[in-house]
């Protein structure tokens, strides 16, 4: 099996089971997907992107906040709450689109609480 189509299939194994233990209406995709020995961290990144249909479960701090067009820009230690995870990041750019919300990020580390 070639490494590109085994961290896709990586890729989606992490994004399904995030989804499904997150809430039913969270996606996450990225380039790549590395999680730990242990299970309790995983490490999405490039083009990483977290939809959900809905804000009500989500909480977000950082040390800086400015507007970009439409967007919000959330930086530095960027902490974002999701029922029972963690997304910890540098910068993350969330907009508001039709279909619910769209966080971007370069690199995104999950935890469960």
């Amino acid at each position: 099996m070639n490494m590109k189509l085994r961290n896709s299939i990586a890729a989606l194994i992490c994004t399904v089971a995030f989804s499904a233990s997150a809430a039913a209406d969270l996606e996450i995709t990225s380039d790549t997907v590395q999680r730990s020995q242990d299970g309790s961290n995983t490490v999405y990144t490039g083009n990483v992107i977290l939809t959900t249909k809905t804000a009500n479960n989500i909480e977000i701090t950082s040390e800086q906040i400015d507007s970009q067009g439409d967007s919000q820009v959330f930086s530095g230690e960027v902490i974002i709450s999701l029922d029972n995870q963690q997304v910890m990041t540098n910068k993350a750019i969330v907009t508001n689109t039709s279909e619910g919300i769209e966080i971007n990020m370069d690199q995104a580390t999950i935890s469960t609480l």
